[in-house]
Protein backbone atom coordinates (compact mmCIF):
# COMPACT_ATOMS: atom_id res chain seq x y z
CA UNK A 1 0.00 0.00 0.00
CA UNK A 2 1.69 3.28 -1.27
CA UNK A 3 1.31 6.28 1.23
CA UNK A 4 -1.04 9.23 0.18
CA UNK A 5 0.18 11.52 -1.94
CA UNK A 6 -0.96 15.43 -0.51
CA UNK A 7 1.30 17.28 -3.15
CA UNK A 8 -1.64 17.34 -6.00
CA UNK A 9 -3.61 19.37 -3.00
CA UNK A 10 -1.09 21.88 -2.68
CA UNK A 11 -1.74 24.95 -4.60
CA UNK A 12 1.69 26.58 -6.69
CA UNK A 13 4.17 28.86 -5.96
CA UNK A 14 4.20 27.47 -2.55
CA UNK A 15 7.92 27.48 -0.85
CA UNK A 16 9.82 24.42 -0.92
CA UNK A 17 9.61 21.76 1.72
CA UNK A 18 11.70 21.82 4.92
CA UNK A 19 14.70 19.79 4.95
CA UNK A 20 14.26 16.97 7.84
CA UNK A 21 16.55 18.11 10.69
CA UNK A 22 19.35 16.57 11.25
CA UNK A 23 20.34 19.05 13.96
CA UNK A 24 22.48 22.70 13.64
CA UNK A 25 25.27 23.45 11.43
CA UNK A 26 28.52 23.02 12.15
CA UNK A 27 28.98 26.68 11.74
CA UNK A 28 25.39 27.97 12.41
CA UNK A 29 24.93 32.00 11.68
CA UNK A 30 21.28 31.68 11.49
CA UNK A 31 18.06 32.29 13.60
CA UNK A 32 17.74 34.11 16.33
CA UNK A 33 19.56 32.10 19.20
CA UNK A 34 21.60 33.22 22.03
CA UNK A 35 24.53 33.37 24.18
CA UNK A 36 24.53 29.68 25.73
CA UNK A 37 27.16 31.11 28.54
CA UNK A 38 24.97 33.94 29.67
CA UNK A 39 21.64 32.01 29.79
CA UNK A 40 21.11 32.53 34.16
CA UNK A 41 20.89 29.21 34.86
CA UNK A 42 21.11 29.06 38.57
CA UNK A 43 18.86 32.62 38.72
CA UNK A 44 15.99 30.56 36.75
CA UNK A 45 16.57 27.82 38.57
CA UNK A 46 15.72 29.42 41.95
CA UNK A 47 12.92 31.51 40.38
CA UNK A 48 11.37 28.08 39.03
CA UNK A 49 11.98 26.12 42.47
CA UNK A 50 10.50 28.86 44.15
CA UNK A 51 7.49 29.96 41.94
CA UNK A 52 6.89 26.21 41.36
CA UNK A 53 6.60 25.63 45.98
CA UNK A 54 4.13 28.76 45.94
CA UNK A 55 2.04 28.58 42.83
CA UNK A 56 2.01 24.76 41.69
CA UNK A 57 -1.39 23.41 42.08
CA UNK A 58 -2.68 26.68 40.51
CA UNK A 59 -1.23 25.10 37.55
CA UNK A 60 -3.47 22.76 37.35
CA UNK A 61 -6.15 25.34 35.94
CA UNK A 62 -5.99 27.40 32.16
CA UNK A 63 -5.86 31.61 32.35
CA UNK A 64 -3.74 31.59 35.52
CA UNK A 65 -1.36 34.77 33.83
CA UNK A 66 -3.89 36.53 32.23
CA UNK A 67 -4.35 39.16 34.98
CA UNK A 68 -1.54 39.50 36.51
CA UNK A 69 0.82 45.97 3.54
CA UNK A 70 0.25 48.79 -2.18
CA UNK A 71 -2.42 49.03 -4.17
CA UNK A 72 -3.12 52.34 -5.58
CA UNK A 73 -5.55 54.30 -3.34
CA UNK A 74 -5.20 51.42 -0.60
CA UNK A 75 -5.21 53.07 2.72
CA UNK A 76 -2.23 51.35 4.93
CA UNK A 77 -3.12 49.46 8.08
CA UNK A 78 -0.44 50.72 10.12
CA UNK A 79 3.53 51.34 10.31
CA UNK A 80 5.57 48.28 11.93
CA UNK A 81 9.16 49.05 13.04
CA UNK A 82 12.16 48.23 15.10
CA UNK A 83 13.17 51.46 15.88
CA UNK A 84 15.79 50.19 18.60
CA UNK A 85 18.61 48.01 17.39
CA UNK A 86 16.88 47.34 13.94
CA UNK A 87 17.07 43.44 12.40
CA UNK A 88 19.09 43.33 10.82
CA UNK A 89 21.12 46.23 10.86
CA UNK A 90 21.33 47.03 14.26
CA UNK A 91 20.59 50.69 13.56
CA UNK A 92 18.98 52.84 16.24
CA UNK A 93 16.17 55.32 15.61
CA UNK A 94 17.07 58.83 16.25
CA UNK A 95 14.50 61.05 18.70
CA UNK A 96 13.87 63.16 15.43
CA UNK A 97 13.28 60.23 13.32
CA UNK A 98 10.82 58.92 16.09
CA UNK A 99 8.99 61.93 16.36
CA UNK A 100 8.79 62.42 12.33
CA UNK A 101 7.09 58.84 12.53
CA UNK A 102 5.00 59.74 14.99
CA UNK A 103 3.92 63.06 13.11
CA UNK A 104 3.88 60.98 10.18
CA UNK A 105 1.56 58.19 11.46
CA UNK A 106 -1.12 60.98 13.22
CA UNK A 107 -0.94 62.82 9.48
CA UNK A 108 -2.31 59.24 7.79
CA UNK A 109 -5.02 58.14 10.59
CA UNK A 110 -2.72 54.66 11.33
CA UNK A 111 -1.70 53.03 14.52
CA UNK A 112 2.45 52.22 14.95
CA UNK A 113 3.52 48.90 15.88
CA UNK A 114 6.30 49.26 17.78
CA UNK A 115 8.83 45.96 18.13
CA UNK A 116 11.11 46.82 20.71
CA UNK A 117 12.41 43.04 21.34
CA UNK A 118 16.15 43.80 20.72
CA UNK A 119 16.03 47.09 22.90
CA UNK A 120 18.13 45.42 25.94
CA UNK A 121 21.02 44.57 23.54
CA UNK A 122 22.47 47.85 23.66
CA UNK A 123 26.19 47.81 24.52
CA UNK A 124 26.07 51.37 26.52
CA UNK A 125 23.28 50.45 28.12
CA UNK A 126 21.68 53.79 27.05
CA UNK A 127 18.28 53.13 25.28
CA UNK A 128 16.09 55.96 23.85
CA UNK A 129 12.53 56.16 25.00
CA UNK A 130 10.19 54.20 23.01
CA UNK A 131 7.67 55.15 20.47
CA UNK A 132 4.32 54.61 22.90
CA UNK A 133 5.84 56.94 25.56
CA UNK A 134 6.75 59.62 23.21
CA UNK A 135 3.05 59.25 21.81
CA UNK A 136 0.66 62.13 23.06
CA UNK A 137 -2.38 60.67 21.88
CA UNK A 138 -2.44 56.46 21.83
CA UNK A 139 -1.78 54.85 18.57
CA UNK A 140 1.37 52.96 19.47
CA UNK A 141 1.17 49.94 20.47
CA UNK A 142 4.53 48.57 22.11
CA UNK A 143 5.74 44.43 22.37
CA UNK A 144 8.53 43.35 23.99
CA UNK A 145 10.05 40.20 24.57
CA UNK A 146 12.64 37.58 26.98
CA UNK A 147 13.39 35.61 24.14
CA UNK A 148 16.83 37.84 23.34
CA UNK A 149 17.62 39.25 26.89
CA UNK A 150 17.20 35.94 29.26
CA UNK A 151 16.83 32.74 26.53
CA UNK A 152 15.01 31.95 23.15
CA UNK A 153 13.32 28.56 24.43
CA UNK A 154 11.25 30.60 27.01
CA UNK A 155 9.06 32.25 24.65
CA UNK A 156 7.40 35.12 26.33
CA UNK A 157 7.01 38.54 25.46
CA UNK A 158 4.40 41.26 26.14
CA UNK A 159 2.37 43.68 24.87
CA UNK A 160 1.80 47.54 25.68
CA UNK A 161 -1.12 49.38 24.56
CA UNK A 162 -4.27 51.15 25.08
CA UNK A 163 -7.09 48.70 26.92
CA UNK A 164 -9.46 49.37 23.79
CA UNK A 165 -6.67 47.62 22.03
CA UNK A 166 -5.99 44.82 24.23
CA UNK A 167 -9.79 43.94 24.98
CA UNK A 168 -9.79 42.85 21.14
CA UNK A 169 -6.37 41.29 21.11
CA UNK A 170 -7.84 39.01 23.47
CA UNK A 171 -11.00 38.34 22.35
CA UNK A 172 -8.81 37.17 19.02
CA UNK A 173 -6.95 34.44 21.53
CA UNK A 174 -7.52 30.55 20.32
CA UNK A 175 -4.22 28.72 21.95
CA UNK A 176 -5.68 28.55 25.22
CA UNK A 177 -3.25 30.68 26.77
CA UNK A 178 0.59 31.13 27.00
CA UNK A 179 2.35 29.51 29.47
CA UNK A 180 2.06 30.47 33.05
CA UNK A 181 4.55 28.49 34.52
CA UNK A 182 7.25 30.20 32.30
CA UNK A 183 5.43 33.61 32.99
CA UNK A 184 6.10 33.18 36.92
CA UNK A 185 9.16 32.07 36.66
CA UNK A 186 10.42 35.43 34.63
CA UNK A 187 8.59 37.59 37.33
CA UNK A 188 9.99 35.86 40.20
CA UNK A 189 14.01 36.25 38.59
CA UNK A 190 13.27 39.48 36.63
CA UNK A 191 13.14 41.73 40.10
CA UNK A 192 16.15 40.89 41.31
CA UNK A 193 18.52 39.63 38.55
CA UNK A 194 17.62 41.47 36.02
CA UNK A 195 19.26 44.49 35.75
CA UNK A 196 22.87 42.72 36.94
CA UNK A 197 22.11 40.06 34.00
CA UNK A 198 21.66 42.25 30.75
CA UNK A 199 25.32 43.83 31.01
CA UNK A 200 26.90 40.46 31.76
CA UNK A 201 24.79 39.40 28.14
CA UNK A 202 25.68 42.58 26.33
CA UNK A 203 29.86 42.51 27.66
CA UNK A 204 30.07 38.94 26.35
CA UNK A 205 27.37 40.23 22.81
CA UNK A 206 30.03 42.40 21.90
CA UNK A 207 32.90 40.54 22.46
CA UNK A 208 31.42 37.71 19.76
CA UNK A 209 30.98 40.66 17.79
CA UNK A 210 34.01 41.86 18.06
CA UNK A 211 35.72 38.55 17.00
CA UNK A 212 33.53 38.06 13.96
CA UNK A 213 34.39 41.78 12.61
CA UNK A 214 38.07 40.54 13.20
CA UNK A 215 37.04 37.44 11.59
CA UNK A 216 35.54 39.09 8.68
CA UNK A 217 37.96 41.79 8.54
CA UNK A 218 40.91 39.20 8.24
CA UNK A 219 39.48 36.49 5.67
CA UNK A 220 36.92 38.60 3.40
CA UNK A 221 39.25 42.21 3.40
CA UNK A 222 37.76 45.20 1.77
CA UNK A 223 35.02 42.21 -0.02
CA UNK A 224 33.02 42.22 3.38
CA UNK A 225 31.75 45.65 4.19
CA UNK A 226 29.55 46.62 7.39
CA UNK A 227 29.18 48.95 10.07
CA UNK A 228 28.82 48.20 12.97
CA UNK A 229 26.10 47.54 15.29
CA UNK A 230 25.08 49.88 18.16
CA UNK A 231 23.50 46.49 19.63
CA UNK A 232 22.06 43.12 19.25
CA UNK A 233 23.01 39.46 17.80
CA UNK A 234 22.72 40.18 14.34
CA UNK A 235 25.98 41.75 11.63
CA UNK A 236 24.42 42.42 8.81
CA UNK A 237 27.02 42.62 5.61
CA UNK A 238 27.69 43.26 2.28
CA UNK A 239 29.68 40.80 -0.08
CA UNK A 240 30.52 41.99 -3.81
CA UNK A 241 28.16 42.23 -6.12
CA UNK A 242 28.83 38.83 -7.84
CA UNK A 243 27.55 37.23 -4.65
CA UNK A 244 24.21 36.09 -4.80
CA UNK A 245 23.86 35.06 -1.11
CA UNK A 246 20.43 32.96 -2.56
CA UNK A 247 22.94 31.13 -4.81
CA UNK A 248 25.74 31.20 -1.91
CA UNK A 249 23.48 29.57 0.88
CA UNK A 250 23.18 25.52 -0.20
CA UNK A 251 27.08 25.58 -0.80
CA UNK A 252 27.96 27.05 2.14
CA UNK A 253 25.34 24.77 3.80
CA UNK A 254 27.55 21.40 2.64
CA UNK A 255 30.54 23.09 3.71
CA UNK A 256 28.90 23.52 7.03
CA UNK A 257 28.39 27.04 7.33
CA UNK A 258 24.68 28.04 8.24
CA UNK A 259 23.64 31.85 6.63
CA UNK A 260 21.04 34.10 6.12
CA UNK A 261 20.33 35.05 2.58
CA UNK A 262 19.83 38.86 2.61
CA UNK A 263 16.80 38.64 0.26
CA UNK A 264 14.96 37.51 3.36
CA UNK A 265 15.25 40.62 5.23
CA UNK A 266 14.98 43.45 2.47
CA UNK A 267 11.94 44.87 0.71
CA UNK A 268 14.06 44.87 -2.26
CA UNK A 269 15.32 41.65 -3.40
CA UNK A 270 18.34 43.70 -5.38
CA UNK A 271 19.53 45.52 -1.84
CA UNK A 272 19.64 42.10 -0.58
CA UNK A 273 20.85 40.08 -3.05
CA UNK A 274 24.65 39.92 -1.95
CA UNK A 275 24.08 41.05 1.43
CA UNK A 276 23.62 38.40 4.60
CA UNK A 277 22.72 38.19 8.14
CA UNK A 278 24.80 36.86 10.02
CA UNK A 279 23.95 35.85 13.97
CA UNK A 280 26.60 35.74 16.21
CA UNK A 281 25.19 35.55 19.54
CA UNK A 282 25.32 31.80 20.14
CA UNK A 283 28.47 30.41 18.54
CA UNK A 284 31.53 30.37 19.94
CA UNK A 285 34.63 32.46 19.50
CA UNK A 286 36.07 29.44 18.13
CA UNK A 287 33.30 28.64 16.03
CA UNK A 288 32.91 32.08 14.71
CA UNK A 289 36.46 32.56 13.24
CA UNK A 290 36.66 28.92 11.70
CA UNK A 291 33.27 29.60 10.51
CA UNK A 292 33.95 33.00 8.85
CA UNK A 293 37.16 31.16 7.18
CA UNK A 294 35.26 28.64 5.62
CA UNK A 295 32.77 30.92 4.35
CA UNK A 296 34.98 32.86 2.57
CA UNK A 297 36.50 29.64 0.73
CA UNK A 298 33.24 28.90 -0.34
CA UNK A 299 32.42 31.94 -1.72
CA UNK A 300 36.46 32.67 -3.54
CA UNK A 301 35.09 28.85 -5.58
CA UNK A 302 31.97 29.94 -5.83
CA UNK A 303 31.95 33.54 -6.71
CA UNK A 304 35.84 34.36 -7.22
CA UNK A 305 35.41 36.44 -3.67
CA UNK A 306 37.25 37.48 -1.99
CA UNK A 307 40.40 37.53 -4.49
CA UNK A 308 42.51 35.63 -1.74
CA UNK A 309 41.79 34.27 1.77
CA UNK A 310 42.67 35.60 4.62
CA UNK A 311 45.85 38.31 5.55
CA UNK A 312 47.34 36.30 8.43
CA UNK A 313 50.39 35.96 6.10
CA UNK A 314 50.98 38.90 5.47
CA UNK A 315 50.46 40.31 8.81
CA UNK A 316 52.78 38.16 10.07
CA UNK A 317 55.47 39.13 7.38
CA UNK A 318 54.69 42.82 8.75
Amino acid sequence: MTSFDFAPLLAPGLPPPASKWTGFAKYNFTGGHNDADHVPVDELLKAATDVLAREGRNLATYGLASGNLKRRGARPKYIYTIPTVQNPTGTIMSETRRHELLRLAAAHGVPIFEDDCYADLIWDGRRPPALYAMSRHGGVIHIGSFSKSIAPALRVGYIVAEWDVLARMLALKNDAGSGALEQMVLGEFCAPHFDAHVPRLTRGLRAKLETLMDALNEHFGTAAEFDDPKGGIFLWVKLPDAVDTQKLFQPALVAGVAINPGAEWSTDPGHGKSRTRLCFANPSHETIRAGVATLAEVCRREFGVPDRIANVAQRARA
